[in-house]
């Protein structure tokens, strides 16, 4: 069943040997705690629970030649690896990757379906391996100093050895703060590095190295011979994804709205019933009974209907509506956040809008929660750029034409659609920022944060982003498919701390549907127009769906916006938000950083809840929250109280 562990361990290489006193204070810190340990001169390996007294499974395994194996997560196909091994199919998923590394090779981890990270020691060649599977839902942290190396499933973890660096990369930390990537393999903190999903590292006494387990192919293609097809692979793939995700659970849940990704993911769950049908649960979060709101122009506010016709359709669903009228406690305090990760919780205010629905599900006893993240990138890709890729493959009538039906259909004009969709990515670089300064327009950079210009130039931002070959405007220049990769890649690692902060606050194991890599390829492949076939966005999923869903949700042209209450929910901050803008004030480093002035003139702006603009959206409950967030998240890390 499905219990995550934390891993922290230290390999000293050769002749060196590990401190004796750390070691054995770390050991009995986890045992304390009901967690298992290893300990000598060359290795001190440990697995804490994920929240104290918890059970887990065996996640700490020794063979026979004294190689040691870490792990957390689980594999999704642990039958069939047992099978493959010729083990018996009860094997625990540590012994399994121990077993597969030293048969197989651990350079072909990135084979196995599933949610992990591993570190094997072993002793006999000097080697530590740290891996995460392909699409994980999780990091590892990693420092080498004097003494060897250590590593840990997150940095608060890591930073109990003495010796590990808490000192912050401003470089890192205020690229995440604008939004982008840059080097996968940095971390926040200087000289703590991270492995990210997908990715095997193979330390030794002389150095270390990356290596690949899986790269994501953009070149790929797949023909079927009917668009019949398509729908009916992409059919097999998704419940194949929903079937991986419910293995190792005792009592699933799932968190889904009404739109089409969650739509898709629980009839695909409905339509996986046993002989005897079991209750599939949801847990959907919508606005508190009796509020008003009002959703931005082209998203509705409410979930209720769409969850209610689904339910009328499926007699197994069980659905749950989930809400708060005051904010959660990290919302107030992202403290309780930074603690669990050591790392800084990007919108924590939107985070906290799930709080009711994720608290729920642990009152329910649930052990894994079912999400919908990554579908927007993949099965319902809204092909928006799927028209600039069809004009470079030579066919710009078929662009014109189903650009016109889609703009029709979504109610938008069809020239700014197009200038959006077709223009907009085809100009040079150069000539886009220069017709954004002709209009007025901010930096790419500062366009969505309070960061200072000056900051950026000082910390060098831009030249390091150049350097790893990120633009500045995502979408700019890009094929649908290199979009899609990145946000499936690069921007979901940013999101990684956020999600593991929340699995470790309500001990849950949180899984994605979406982050399938058989799934993802096919969606890479498949050509583009599968995405706008019949002139409407997200065609592939629609069309998929038309069988299994009410029509109100399949043919829903407008958006579900999430956290629509947002502004009752900022309004009770705004006094601490305040009080925290000032104790910036006293921090140089925040000074620089973070347009100040602005900050405080937007607080003393700030409408009442009931009379906020909607076009405030971005600039509130986004900007705002989130710079104060940043700023709490600077303050704590340098160890201030104010």
């Amino acid at each position: 069943m499905s219990r995550l562990a934390h891993i922290l361990g230290s390999v000293a290489f050769g002749h060196l040997l590990l401190d004796p006193r750390l070691g054995q204070t770390l050991l009995a810190s986890c045992l304390a705690v009901g967690g298992n340990g290893f300990y000598d001169d060359h290795l001190c390996a440990l697995t804490f629970p994920q929240q104290a007294g918890q059970a887990f499974p065996l996640s700490l395994y020794q063979d026979e030649r004294g190689t040691v194996t870490l792990m957390t997560g689980c594999l999704f196909d642990s039958a069939d690896v047992a099978r493959s091994l010729s083990v018996a199919a009860d094997t625990p998923d540590t012994v399994l990757l121990a077993r597969w590394i030293t048969r197989r090779g651990a350079e072909t981890l990135g084979k196995l379906a599933g949610d992990f990270a591993l570190a094997h020691w072993s002793p006999a060649d000097q080697r530590l391996l740290l891996a995460v599977a392909p699409l994980a839902g999780r990091l590892l942290y990693w420092h080498r100093d004097g003494t060897g190396c250590h590593f840990a499933t997150t940095v608060a973890l890591l930073q109990r050895i003495p010796t590990v660096p808490r000192t912050l990369d401003m470089l890192a930390l205020t690229t995440r703060f604008a939004g982008r990537v840059g080097d996968l393999g940095r971390s926040v903190y200087q000289n703590i590095g991270q492995v990210p999903p997908g990715t095997l590292l193979d330390i030794r006494a002389d150095g270390q190295r990356h290596v690949p387990l899986w790269q994501p192919e953009s070149n790929q293609r797949i023909r079927l011979s009917s668009d019949q097809e398509y729908l009916e692979q992409a059919d097999a793939l998704l419940q194949q994804a929903v079937t991986r995700r419910l293995r190792q659970t005792r009592k699933p849940a799932f968190l889904a709205s009404g739109g089409l990704d969650s739509t898709a993911m629980l009839t695909a769950a409905l339509r996986l019933q046993p002989p005897v049908p079991v209750p599939v649960h949801s847990y959907t979060v919508v606005p508190p009974p009796g509020l008003s709101v009002t959703a931005d122009r082209g998203w509705y506010a409410d979930e209720r209907p769409k969850i209610a016709a689904l339910a009328a359709d499926y007699p197994t669903l069980q659905t749950t509506l989930c809400h708060s009228s005051t904010p959660s406690a990290i919302e107030t305090d992202p403290t309780l956040l930074f603690q669990t990760t050591g790392l800084p919780c990007s919108n924590a205010c939107h985070l906290g809008w799930f709080s009711s629905a994720y608290q729920a599900m642990q009152k329910q006893g649930h052990d894994v929660a079912l999400n919908a993240g990554m579908g927007n990138f993949s099965l319902s890709y809204d092909g928006f750029l799927c028209f600039y890729d069809l004009v470079r493959d030579g066919r710009p009538l078929t662009a014109l034409r189903l650009s016109r039906q889609v703009a029709r259909y979504q109610g938008k004009a069809l020239l700014p659609f197009l200038r959006a969709t077709l223009i907009n990515p085809m100009i040079p670089r150069p000539l886009f920022y220069q017709l954004r300064r002709l209009r007025n327009r901010p930096p790419p950079l500062t366009a969505f944060n309070l960061l200072r210009q000056s900051w950026i130039e000082q910390v060098g931002v831009e030249d390091y982003l150049d350097a790893h070959d990120e633009s500045l405007v995502q979408t700019l220049g890009t094929s649908s498919r290199q979009q899609c990769l990145y946000f499936l890649n690069e921007k979901r690692v940013l999101s990684l701390p956020s999600s593991m902060a929340l699995e470790i606050t309500y001990g849950l194991h949180l899984r994605d549907v979406f982050a399938d890599r058989d799934l993802l390829e096919f969606c890479l492949a498949i050509p583009r127009e599968q995405y706008i076939l019949d002139g409407r966005p997200r065609s592939l999923i629609r069309r998929l769906l038309q069988d299994h869903a009410p029509d109100s949700i399949v043919n829903e042209s407008l958006g579900g916006q999430q956290a629509v209450e947002w502004p009752h929910r900022l309004q009770p901050q705004r006094a601490a938000f305040a009080d925290a803008v000032d104790s910036f004030a006293d921090n140089q480093m925040l000074s620089e950083m973070l347009d100040l002035p602005r900050l405080r003139h937007l607080l003393d702006q700030w409408p009442e809840a009931d009379k906020m603009p909607a076009s405030n959206r971005l600039l509130y409950g986004f900007m705002v929250s989130n710079a104060i967030q940043m700023g709490r998240f600077v303050r704590w890390a340098s160890g201030s109280n104010r």
